[in-house]
């Protein structure tokens, strides 16, 4: 079976382009679309992770909380 090359920043843009449909219908209907992340105390790569989620949830229109 040939393998399949997939172009990265095409599909995350699909993705990204789905999130924003899918975040702007709920608002509609009045609700808040918002995505927990926990991370470990004294993470500093998975608080940069959680920053970096914090801003693409702005872009796409999700609330992100970062605990």
């Amino acid at each position: 079976m040939p393998g399949r090359s997939l172009e990265g920043r095409a599909l995350a843009g699909q993705i990204r382009e789905h999130t924003v449909a899918r975040a702007q219908a709920l608002r509609a209907r009045g609700v808040t679309p918002r995505c927990e992340i926990f991370i470990g105390e004294g993470d500093p790569e998975g608080a940069y992770y959680g920053d970096s989620l914090r801003k693409v949830g702005v872009k796409v229109g999700v609330a992100v909380h970062v605990t």
